[in-house]
């Protein structure tokens, strides 16, 4: 599973924590919920060419009212049966995650003789259930108290104290490059021209490779034909592998790209192109077309598709037929 930063657990509901809420006054026993009752967490799992990438994640945890002089022993379940009414209660159409998909580490917890919160489990995700989700829909995983049990502690009298909830949203794309986003989901930092004095164009289309290093000595890497050329490409062999997050390119001529990652410049990763993208600026003004998740490679190829219509064409002593910059967003 590939991993990466591609949507944080939000807590969306909350309740009041004063101790109070949790038990009845003039009842002398103390009594069991969750940690943190009643909230929503949610998180995604998006589904590219290269593999899942998940920003789902989950924990919970019980507690008591105060602490008890022998352990309370307490079993928990993923409750599908509180979907209908979590769903008649806040307005939301949240399905019920199938079976087989996200289980609890463990069903038991334990708070030990003189403490008040247990310890903690988590909800594990399995890749292999991914099959059983459809795409664009949002799962409902209620995680509930079943029964408690080794001390005098009764359970909380309101199921809502009783439980936990959490949202899965799946979702499906052709294309790793991000389709939106702001400056926090780039991976990574910037490639500097150090970087990239060690980089050789090894192969391109309709321009020298021999100036690519003009890109760092100040001036443009011109297309080398006029206004007939459709397309255009280069190839680089960075020297190295690295893990690789987006590029960004200026290129007026461009309509659109395609990037490609391969780690010996033979079998490719097609990343997918520039059309449905959104370039994504950073906190210095750049334009990155940012990655869901980090791809490991030594070689990167563009290929660009160019505007035969655009007005600059004419004007090349200007640098509007050329490539005036590239770099790349690197996760080493």
């Amino acid at each position: 599973m590939l991993l990466g930063g591609m949507l944080a657990a939000t807590t969306l509901f909350t309740s009041c924590s004063e101790e109070k809420v949790y038990d009845v006054d003039g009842i002398n026993y103390e009594r069991v919920y969750m940690q943190n009752p009643n909230t929503t967490t949610v998180g995604g799992v998006l589904k590219t060419p290269v593999g899942y990438i998940s920003g789902f994640s989950g924990e919970v945890a019980v507690r008591t009212s105060g602490p008890m002089a022998t352990a309370t022993n307490v079993t928990l379940a993923v409750d599908k049966s509180l979907v209908d009414s979590y769903n008649s209660t806040n307005n939301t159409k949240y399905e019920a995650i199938p079976d087989g998909v996200v289980s609890l580490e463990k069903s038991n917890l334990t708070i030990a003789a003189g403490k008040v919160v247990s310890d903690t489990v988590k909800l594990v995700v399995s890749e292999e259930g991914y099959s059983k989700l459809k795409a664009d829909v949002s799962y409902l995983i209620p995680v509930a108290i079943q029964q408690s049990a080794g001390s005098d502690a009764h359970l909380a009298k309101e199921a809502k104290f009783r439980s936990n909830f959490f949202v899965l949203k799946y979702t499906e794309t052709n294309s790793l490059l991000r389709a939106g986003g702001s400056a926090s989901d780039l991976i990574g930092t910037s490639s500097t021209d150090d970087d990239a004095r060690a980089w050789t164009c090894i192969a391109a289309e309709d321009f020298d490779p021999s100036q690519f290093s003009n890109l760092y000595s100040g001036t443009y890497w011109r297309v080398l034909n006029g206004k007939e050329v459709l397309s255009a490409s280069f190839t680089l062999d960075l020297g190295a592998s690295h893990k690789i997050a987006g590029f960004s390119i200026y290129c007026y001529i461009a309509k659109w790209m395609d990037i490609q990652i391969s780690s010996d410049n033979n079998k490719w990763t097609d990343i997918g192109d520039t059309k449905n993208a959104a370039a994504i600026r950073d906190n210095n003004w750049t334009a990155w077309y940012a990655f869901y998740a980090s791809i490991p490679g030594r070689y990167v190829k563009i290929s660009m598709t160019l505007d035969p219509d655009f007005w600059g064409w004419p004007y090349p002593q200007w640098g509007y037929c050329s490539v005036q910059s590239f770099k790349l967003l690197l996760d080493d």
